[in-house]
């Protein structure tokens, strides 16, 4: 996995741990 495809990952995770806490 390159690094811009982990970075995105990782954002994409940051946002949905965001969301499930203000669900």
């Amino acid at each position: 996995m390159d690094n811009k495809a982990q970075g995105a990952l990782e954002y994409l995770l940051l946002i949905g741990g965001a969301v499930l806490i203000a669900a």
